[in-house]
């Protein structure tokens, strides 16, 4: 699901900053093997570089797509192509933001509710024409 030159959005509800920080944590055996983090096991992402990942926890919900990027990285390019995409829907009240950098989610888990928490994957596009990196 690595793809140069694409961005992948998740939007949700969850309980507090420590608890999106949790739902990303990627844990080590004592071999230094890595684990999946509750988030990729929930959409059955077997690996994602966590360099390339960005996530936001806002205390009040929101339901535009301004608000949910603003402060992103890039999201000068993304918002454009985010918002041809979503053609002026609004979100449900959502207070997480995850995005995946060089990344084309593919799976078909759209969403995952845990038991304090709900994720959805909304979509992914491509931010580079060329397919090269930021």
């Amino acid at each position: 699901m690595e793809k140069r030159g694409y961005a992948s959005l998740w939007t949700g509800r969850v309980q507090s900053q420590a608890q999106l920080e949790e739902l990303l944590h990627i844990a080590y055996t004592e071999d230094g093997d890595s684990l999946p983090s509750p988030f990729a096991a929930y959409f059955a992402i077997e690996d994602y570089d966590d360099d390339f990942r960005e996530a936001e926890f806002r205390e009040e919900g929101c339901r535009n797509l301004d608000e949910l990027l603003d402060g992103f990285s890039y999201a000068d390019v993304l918002l454009p192509r985010f918002r041809d995409r979503f053609q002026g829907r609004s979100f449900a009240d959502v207070n997480a933001v995850i995005l995946l950098y060089d990344f084309d989610y593919a799976g078909t888990i759209r969403e995952a509710v845990g038991t304090q928490d709900v994720l959805r994957f909304e979509g992914s596009v491509s931010y580079a024409d060329d397919g090269s990196r930021f």
